[in-house]
């Protein structure tokens, strides 16, 4: 009786044992799904965030005796209003208007 009960012992600590690593191995991968969901919740408002912040451009071509193009970005809390002309010889003129 004595070699069965150590017998039984050895299967009881061996199956606990085989328990435990496959309960920290559940843990760990629960630990890493956790991990990818917070990486895509970060990239999810990173890129909410990127098109919040992206220009919105309008363009709009006023013809005459001289050509002007005026374009319109806008981006959050500001529009930029540059009026350009081929025929100016200086450089494009912009202006920032906060909104």
């Amino acid at each position: 009786m004595a070699l069965n009960s150590e017998i039984l012992t050895k299967f009881v600590k061996y199956s606990r044992t085989f328990r435990d690593d496959a309960l920290d191995a559940v843990k760990l991968q629960v630990q890493t799904l956790e991990d990818d969901v917070d990486s895509l919740t970060t990239l999810v408002e990173d890129i909410d965030s990127d098109i919040d912040n992206a220009f919105f451009t309008e363009q709009v071509t006023l013809t005459g005796t001289t050509p002007v193009t005026i374009n319109i970005s806008e981006t959050t809390g500001a529009h930029m209003i540059m009026v350009t002309s081929e025929t100016l010889e200086k450089a494009p003129s912009a202006i920032f208007v906060a909104t």
